[in-house]
């Protein structure tokens, strides 16, 4: 599969189906679509004898949206629960993997951690609510926000440096070591404050979810992303 093939076990319809090749060869930007169910922790299955994952390395940087494979997971919550239940759900029986699946994206699921696992010839995504609590910038390892990457944040409760996750209450305030803000892929704050004198920028990637944003203070906010 090249790039912006998509994989697609059973369809949109059927559910938990499996797809079974000898060789399963994903280069970059080849899309598989499976569906997990928090019902019974099943899911769509990719198996395989090898499994081969190509990340493209390009010399002089740019090159297109995506650099290695993507699995774009669609999430099917059990009866009555908020999001699809924490564990973790088996996507396939493979025989050997040829390249590091850490490189493939997983997209779909926004609002809960997720990584793949290759243990005993099984491929799994596990998946992991975040535990959102209050935080406050400070931008000391570097100017970007990001989903649970770089620790730019203190914790409110603690004092300690943490990392943004999502439904996370947001406040940026004058004790800050970078005030140019680069959101560095989605974030979905439950609430954003900014109470300060001096200047802020967000540039970026989008905000998104139903956050709040609430201004206090002398200083100025420019936001110039989504």
């Amino acid at each position: 599969a090249d790039y912006g093939a998509v994989i697609r076990p059973g369809g949109a319809d059927a559910k938990a189906s499996s797809l079974t090749a000898d060789s399963l060869i994903l280069n970059f930007g080849a899309i598989c679509e499976l569906d997990i169910y928090g019902e019974g922790f099943a899911a769509d299955q990719l198996n395989a004898s090898v499994l081969q994952i190509e990340k493209k390395v390009w010399p002089n940087g740019g090159g297109p949206e995506y650099d290695s494979p993507v699995f774009r997971i669609k999430a099917h919550k059990a009866d009555d629960a908020k999001s699809i239940a924490d564990g973790r759900y088996c996507l396939g029986t493979i025989g050997k993997v040829e390249g590091d699946i850490a490189n493939i994206v997983i997209e779909g699921m926004p609002n809960q951690k997720t990584s793949l696992l290759y243990e005993d010839g099984k491929l799994y995504l596990n998946v992991q609510n975040y535990e959102a609590a209050p935080m406050t910038w400070v931008g000391d390892k570097s100017n970007k926000w990001n989903l649970d990457n770089e620790d730019n944040f203190l914790s409110n409760d603690t004092g300690e440096a943490v990392k943004f996750v999502t439904g996370s209450n947001v406040t940026f305030n004058d004790n800050a070591t970078s005030y140019a803000v680069t959101v560095d892929g989605n974030v979905s704050p439950g609430s954003i404050t900014f109470s300060n004198t001096k200047a802020y920028t967000l540039t970026g990637d989008s905000i998104v979810g139903n956050g709040t944003i609430t201004k206090s203070g002398t200083g100025t906010v420019t936001i110039s992303n989504v």
